[in-house]
């Protein structure tokens, strides 16, 4: 029992540090997913596939310590059973100590009454010695009664103590079977994360390569559009003599139309941003609520 005991703890441990590993790398993930959609540009499916993986994660993240917490308390269960089994033990050799005592003290007591009862034989001529030993006689015969009835329910005691004791060493077992239930299914989750971990890695480099992509494209746009205007500028200069200010200032709003387009992304990166921590901080106080619910009966 004391070594079943022990390989249940050594797992727990295990399985706790392997939980807190998979908890860094999910935090870990999770900012860089943040930064990403922080610092990058939004590209419609790909953003939306990673607020979609993000959700998934911390889905199974909750999960995960769901699990967790169940096995702490199945082996917390586990040590008090163990406890309250060692405490019974114990009651139970007191109780048989007790009962052996009480036995020598009722053969103690038989023996007393033999002597007395030779000597009373003995002494028959006289009345005094007799009624003495009379009365002796009744007390200890009170007393063996009292003792007799003291044996019984300290056989009681011990039956019940026995009875409890298989009981408890039942619900044990129970609890073994639940706590490997548990494990294949926390060994399942993590298949599952690890899953999830190699499809965010994919979309992030994708989306990457996409807002790089995008980049390129948009300074080639800003490069075509001065060499345009340029070019209209001395075409104009040659035939209708646009005024150069007017150039100037085209020049100029195209710059800032660019720049509001990019302070518009970051903007919708910054909104993508807080709302997944809004989703975060609604899982996390769903979280802490189902932790005040008594999860083992």
């Amino acid at each position: 029992m004391k070594k079943r005991l022990r390989e249940a703890e050594e797992e727990q441990y295990r399985a706790e540090e392997d939980s807190a590993s998979l908890r860094a790398q999910l935090n870990t993930l999770q900012q860089q997913v943040m930064s990403n959609s922080y610092s990058g540009y939004a590209v419609g499916t790909s953003s939306e596939q990673t607020l979609a993986m993000e959700k998934e994660i911390q889905d199974l993240q909750a999960q995960l310590k769901q699990e967790s917490l169940l096995r702490q308390q199945e082996q917390q269960k586990l040590a008090e059973e163990s406890l309250l089994r060692q405490q019974d033990q114990q009651r139970l050799a007191e109780e048989q100590s007790r009962t052996t005592s009480l036995a020598v003290e009722k053969r103690e007591m038989e023996e007393k009454i033999a002597a007395l009862t030779k000597k009373s034989s003995e002494e028959a001529s006289e009345f005094a010695a007799r009624k003495a030993f009379s009365m002796d006689r009744e007390k200890l015969e009170n007393q063996l009664h009292d003792m007799a009835l003291m044996v019984e329910r300290l056989e009681g005691s011990r039956q019940k103590l026995l009875m409890e004791i298989d009981s408890q060493s039942l619900e044990i077992e129970n609890l073994f079977e639940e706590n490997s239930v548990l494990s294949t299914s926390y060994q399942e989750a993590m298949s599952v994360t690890m899953e999830w971990e190699n499809q965010v890695k994919d979309c992030l480099k994708q989306n990457e390569e996409l807002r790089l992509h995008l980049e390129k494209l948009r300074i080639e746009q800003a490069n075509l559009l001065k060499t345009n205007n340029t070019s209209v500028q001395l075409d104009g200069q040659s035939e209708t003599s646009i005024p150069p200010e007017l150039v100037t200032e085209n020049l100029s709003l195209k710059d800032e139309l660019v720049k509001e387009q990019s302070r518009s992304e970051g903007l919708s990166a910054e909104i993508m941003k807080l709302s997944a921590q809004l989703r975060k901080a609604v899982q996390a106080q769903n979280n802490l609520t189902r932790l005040y619910r008594p999860v083992l009966k």
